[in-house]
């Protein structure tokens, strides 16, 4: 199984390659989740000639780590750059594109904040960087649990949610997450903005995790952004109903990169 070292933990990572690829696409998964989740993502871009490699991170998937624990964005931003780096050593020369699920857009976004020269695009899905949220906070001391009517309306894959063992629906520490994401947003706040590499965004307009204003407002303040908006989308577009519409512009975009 393909595994790295990172200073923290023994981390997993799948690759779906293709025979002569023309892009390769690193993904970063969302919180609670893991990287097997997105075989329709990759299925759907390997038919377009475009690798993708994707982590599961830290307490996440078959990685190592606290369960379920985010304690830094930074932590999570080296090891996507880890992985990508290996990538380079076994694609020499080929465009990388990055991109990331709600959490995994919020760590795409320090990646390419701090790094922009390694990658030709970013992707952003569910991911509002700002911190705010319409889902309530548990008390002190409570673990999260996601209202999985809050992240899709496909039947078939709330059961899937529901039944896959290494899917995380209740975080243990919310409080440590909570905190980083607060140290990303007031960090994206000033230099995300500065970031002139081309970035797709894609957000449901009814997501109550990540607000389409939230996506909006990016938009308008990075030098070169486009935003693609699911009309009635929830928070996991990548997996919903209209998991083909999102799919789709982010194949289009990794293609026009390239």
């Amino acid at each position: 199984m393909p595994f790295f070292d990172s200073p923290d933990a023994r981390l997993y990572f799948r690759a779906w390659e293709v025979d002569e690829p023309v892009a390769g696409f690193v993904f970063l998964h969302g919180g609670g989740e893991h990287s097997g989740q997105f075989s329709r993502l990759a299925s759907r871009l390997n038919a377009a000639g475009i690798d993708v490699w994707a982590i599961d991170h830290q307490g996440h998937g078959i990685s190592g780590g606290e369960r379920g624990v985010v304690r830094s964005l930074d932590v999570l931003a080296r090891d996507a750059l880890a992985l990508a780096d290996l990538v380079r050593e076994r694609r020499p020369g080929l465009p990388l594109v990055i991109g990331g699920h709600s959490l995994g857009g919020w760590t795409t976004a320090l990646v390419v904040t701090k790094n922009p020269d390694l990658f030709v695009g970013a992707v952003l899905t569910g991911a509002s960087l700002r911190g705010r949220t319409a889902v309530g906070q548990p008390a002190p001391g409570d673990p999260f649990r996601f209202d999985i009517s809050l992240l899709a309306a496909d039947p078939d894959y709330l059961e899937e949610l529901r039944k896959d063992p290494l899917v995380q629906l209740v975080l243990p520490e919310p409080e440590a997450t909570a905190a980083a994401l607060a140290v990303a947003a007031e960090d994206l706040a000033t230099a995300f903005p500065t970031v002139s590499l081309p970035v797709l965004l894609v957000n449901g307009t009814d997501d109550a995790l990540a607000s389409i204003e939230d996506a909006r407002y990016w938009r308008e303040r990075l030098p070169d952004a486009r935003l693609v908006e699911i009309g009635g989308g929830l928070h996991n577009v990548l997996n919903d109903v209209d998991h083909v519409e999102a799919i789709t512009a982010v194949r289009d975009f990794v293609l026009e990169r390239v």
